[in-house]
């Protein structure tokens, strides 16, 4: 079963790829609490999809989506260093 935030980036995603409109239903990906995780989800689908990272910028801000990917990188490597 997906969680709410992979639906929501799976929305953005097929709006993004295909380059349609923007909907409500697009915005709305965006502004819940997990909108960082959703910006970074979209980034990590760009970088497997070249489709994907060209249309981008015509949705989004591209910087914003991979500085929250990276962070979320970072975060998760923290979590799971080994602890002394």
């Amino acid at each position: 079963m997906q969680t709410k935030t992979q639906e929501r980036i799976d929305t953005a995603c097929r709006v993004i790829l295909p380059g349609r409109p923007t909907t409500r239903n697009f915005n709305s990906c965006f502004e819940n609490a997990d909108s960082h995780q959703v910006g970074a989800g979209v980034w990590k689908r760009a970088l497997k999809n070249p489709k994907i990272m060209a249309a981008l910028p015509r949705y989004l801000v591209a910087d914003y989506c991979r500085r929250d990917y990276e962070a979320e990188n970072i975060a998760e490597e923290k979590h799971n260093a080994p602890s002394r």
